[in-house]
């Protein structure tokens, strides 16, 4: 999409989206869609983040969405993009 995208051609050329789409590609884990249940989200439509996320053994979430930054039974736990500094050390 980002490659196809004739707004973004003000900001990149097709060379530079196209090494970008190649980095991220190469520093990404690529997973099959998991099996999605119902874990208690005030948004149920969070749950599939949850179920990649366990199906992928993550250490946590990276998020800025409320429903899974409040949800009382994190795991994998629910971090914002300001906590992982302290998370890394």
């Amino acid at each position: 999409m980002l490659l196809q995208r004739e707004k973004i051609r003000k900001w990149l050329t097709i060379d530079e989206a196209q090494n970008f789409v190649d980095a991220i590609g190469s520093l990404v884990d690529f997973a099959s869609n998991p099996l999605v249940e119902d874990v208690g989200l005030r948004d149920s439509t969070d749950s599939y983040i949850v179920a990649l996320a366990r199906q992928s053994g993550c250490e946590f979430i990276v998020t800025g969405d409320k429903d899974l930054l409040e949800w009382p039974e994190q795991r994998p736990p629910c971090l914002t993009p300001k906590e992982i500094p302290s998370r890394l050390k």
